[in-house]
């Protein structure tokens, strides 16, 4: 971080951080030593387990471990809907090699590559979900009344033969999917 910003420790202890403060920050984070040190230092740290603390000391790696089965499930959805959307199209437009319906998905394809992920979640959320009927948020409809083990809403249903909530699951994942 601190390449680019020549003393993080500034930004990290606040504007109204004493020079002590700053100074026990630089020490605790070990800006003071060597660039080359401060690397081995970061790259032990990365395979020791060790991944460091948010400024409001929050430590990083349970954060990330905490949230990761959920983004494997949006993940698993989105390279659904990939193989189903995209291979029919590419079928359509390799048969139709030069004609209007290979420009057509082309021009969708490329929007879709070309449009910024936070602006397609925006449009299919205030847009075309609503019109579709699809829910705007990520999470049941209703709190489940069924255990979580996985932390993966289909699954999590699916294990519990709980199949309307596996319908609702999978409507939820729908458009967040889709952004990706």
């Amino acid at each position: 971080t601190h390449v680019a910003i020549p003393n993080p420790c500034n930004v990290w202890a606040g504007p109204r951080a004493t020079q002590s403060t700053i100074h026990q920050c630089i020490v605790n984070n070990g800006l003071d030593k060597p660039l080359l040190d401060q690397y081995l230092t970061y790259l032990g740290n990365l395979l020791s387990g060790d991944w460091g603390a948010s400024p409001r000391g929050v430590p990083v790696l349970p954060t990330i471990a905490a949230a990761f089965p959920q983004t494997l499930e949006l993940v698993l959805a989105s390279l659904a809907i990939m193989g189903v959307v995209g291979i029919p199209l590419g079928v359509i437009s390799a048969n139709n090699s030069g004609r209007w319906a290979d420009h057509v998905i082309r021009t969708f394809y490329l929007s879709g590559w070309a449009t910024p992920t936070y602006l397609g979640g925006a449009v299919l959320s205030i847009a075309i979900g609503p019109a579709l009927g699809l829910p705007r948020t990520g999470t049941f409809s209703s709190i489940p009344d069924f255990p979580e083990p996985f932390h993966m809403s289909v699954l999590d249903a699916l294990v519990n033969l709980n199949f309307p909530a596996v319908g609702d699951a999978i409507l939820h994942l729908i458009l967040p999917a889709s952004a990706l």
